[in-house]
């Protein structure tokens, strides 16, 4: 919300209509808000509005203005369209001489792009307007809660000047209205709103209408609004900027409202390391056995896993849908025996490398790491897959393999520990590489 001024030679600045921050260096408010209405034009000619405030809900005390900026007018853009004489195209940008900065009083306000209305039962008028007709203009920021009024029904409210109005209500323009109250006098240029929030609770005004005339602001009177929405492409050719969502709803830029009954939050998306081993490329059980990729073309797996009566597999996946990627050769520990569970470790070549964009794959625990405790270990019934160390938090590294003759969940996990195979690892994927790429120190 924008509070805009007209500074009196004596020093003080009169409020008289308000506006909506809508760019760091843009406020949007009504064209009829370009002349000081207080002022006999006739005789003082057409007098601009030269400040604006923001972040200020008080403007007779300095007790609230920790967050509050005071910036001066560069220029006043009124519609192309819009003439004093009438009530159409009532909208106008007000560009300042320097950027408003983001703090927790201030922030833009969103643009509703629709042509209808938010599906909300109530919209919100805010503005330093008078509290009755014929009353002071209020130093405080008010809020009342007004709902759309059906544009026949407004008509038959609003009297139909033929010379203000001569096509009547038109699409551009929108009304609301409540039992009580409405805006009135200094509330001009400012915002009709709601708030939205997304799905972390982050609260969002959106503004749907500006504050343009209306019945005298008695007990059930109705005002006129400009919807914003019938603007848009003139506004962000004015500004040379786009009012996204996406731009205007930038949590990073301001730290806003909440709303206290929604919690939420984004489970990081963990790139792939554990794939399941498959012996035709249409099978979609990727937890017959499993591995984990201990280099962009190696696979780590259990040596029972590769020397079933199925024969060595033939790819791999890392979810039934996924692309399968291709074996091109298997590993066995050459002291491994099908008839015990000693050495129990293999190695899968990869034809090709994995996907750099979607694929981490893990490194080994090395006995001078940490979390060496049993305590450290995250472990699943995952036969042929990895027994992991968190080393830090959501910092996994491979202590070990799986093996088949783990019973189940209750039972005493039967792991074969990597670390003492670790030079015959090497040898196989790094046999033409330098000696000082292994993993062991």
């Amino acid at each position: 919300m924008a509070a805009i001024g007209w500074t009196r030679s004596g020093g003080g600045i009169d409020y008289l209509c308000g506006g909506s921050l809508i760019s760091w260096s843009f406020v949007l408010t009504a064209a009829h808000c370009a002349v000081d209405a207080n002022k006999t034009l006739c005789l003082l000619g057409s007098i601009p509005p030269d400040t604006t405030r923001m972040g200020d809900t008080n403007l007779a005390s300095i007790e609230d203005d920790e967050f509050a900026q005071q910036v001066k007018i560069e220029q006043f853009i009124k519609h192309p369209q819009y003439r004093q004489s009438k009530h159409y195209y009532d909208i106008a940008l007000i560009k300042l001489t320097k950027d408003v900065l983001p703090n927790v009083g201030v922030c833009i306000a969103c643009i509703w792009r629709e042509p209808q209305q938010p599906s909300v039962s109530q919209l919100e008028a805010v503005g330093f307007g008078a509290l009755g007709f014929g009353g002071k203009l209020s130093p405080t920021l008010q809020k009342v809660q007004l709902r759309e009024l059906e544009k026949t029904k407004c008509a038959e409210r609003i009297p139909m000047n033929r010379r203000q109005l001569p096509e009547g209500l038109r699409a551009d323009q929108m009304c609301a209205h409540s039992d009580t109250m409405d805006t009135c006098e200094g509330d001009s240029g400012g915002p009709l709103q709601t708030e939205l929030h997304d799905v972390f609770g982050n609260v969002y005004p959106f503004v749907v209408g500006i504050v343009s005339f209306g019945t005298p602001c008695t007990e059930g009177s109705t005002g006129v609004y400009t919807r914003v929405s019938s603007y848009l492409d003139w506004i962000e050719k004015e500004i040379n900027q786009s009012l996204s969502y996406e731009g205007c709803t930038d949590s990073s830029l301001c730290n806003g409202k909440q709303n206290p009954t929604i919690s939420a939050e984004v489970k990081p998306k963990w790139p792939v390391n554990r794939v399941g081993l498959l012996w035709e490329e249409k099978e979609t059980d990727v937890y017959q056995c499993g591995g984990l990729l201990i280099d962009y073309q190696y696979v780590l797996t259990s040596a029972d896993c590769v020397t079933s009566n199925k024969g060595p597999p033939r790819f791999v996946a890392s979810s039934p849908g996924s692309d399968r990627a291709t074996v091109e050769d298997v590993f066995v520990h050459p002291q491994y025996k099908r008839d015990n569970s000693y050495y129990d470790i293999a190695l899968v070549k990869l034809r090709q490398y994995a996907n750099l964009n979607e694929t981490k794959p893990l490194c080994p625990w090395l006995k001078n790491h940490k979390a060496e405790g049993p305590e450290g270990m995250h472990i699943q019934v995952d036969f042929g897959g990895p027994v992991l160390i968190e080393e830090a938090k959501n910092v996994y590294r491979i202590r070990g393999l799986l093996s088949r003759r783990t019973q189940g969940c209750d039972s005493n996990v039967i792991f074969t520990d990597i670390t003492p195979h670790m030079q015959w690892m090497e040898e196989i994927m790094f046999k033409n590489l330098n000696k000082w790429l292994v993993f062991s120190d």
